[in-house]
């Protein structure tokens, strides 16, 4: 065999059970691959709801009767927060029924930096039973998506959107206090898109 120069590559794998597979896309030539695995310890979230009361939305759980703070968003008013140093986020996204929305709920949710489009997540909902609008109302909320991302280091300014004109969300943001100790992160859902 020749052998070839080794290239180290760095995959930062989400919570769950994940399956990865390496191999030679050629089929003729053999891949030999070594593993290291860091874990990280099991994550503390802390939660950053935006201040600003006409966004916020409270829902009940059915068991438990918790309440649950959640920013509404929509194509015309979004959630920015700001990161300041490495922070690893978990976006939790519920979609909202109509009471004449009778499929999975499908939507698109932009993540911006600066006004660009740095992502699209298609997150797909259906009406949850675990949770109810805690004040009623005319939506049902959906269940319950979730996003990862470990932002880089510097100070960012991001904005979670819906693209579909005629959805709303629910999002909540959160960031692991342990695995990142020093940043910061502000969310304020008062800015415009």
């Amino acid at each position: 065999y020749k052998i070839s120069v080794a290239q180290k590559v760095k995959i930062i794998i989400p919570p769950g059970k994940h399956r990865l597979e390496v191999f030679a896309i050629n089929g003729q030539s053999s891949a030999f691959s070594k593993y290291y695995f860091e874990k990280y310890p099991n994550p503390k979230w802390e939660n950053k709801l935006p201040l600003a009361a006409e966004n916020t939305v409270s829902l009940s759980s059915v068991k438990s009767k918790k309440e649950l703070k959640y920013a509404r968003i929509d194509a015309n008013k979004g959630v920015i927060f700001i990161t300041a140093g490495n922070a690893y986020l978990r976006i939790l996204v519920r979609g909202e029924f109509y009471h004449n929305m009778f499929s999975d709920n499908e939507m698109r949710i932009l993540m911006k930096e600066n006004g660009k489009t740095l992502y699209t997540f298609k997150v797909s909902s259906t009406r949850s039973k675990q949770v109810v609008y805690a004040d009623g109302g005319k939506l049902i909320p959906g269940t319950l998506n979730k996003i990862f991302l470990e932002i880089p280091e510097g100070e960012h300014q991001y904005e979670f959107i819906v693209a579909d004109k005629s959805k709303s969300a629910l999002v909540k943001i959160a960031y692991d206090k342990q695995r990142f100790t020093t940043q910061k992160v502000k969310t304020n859902s008062n800015i415009k898109a």
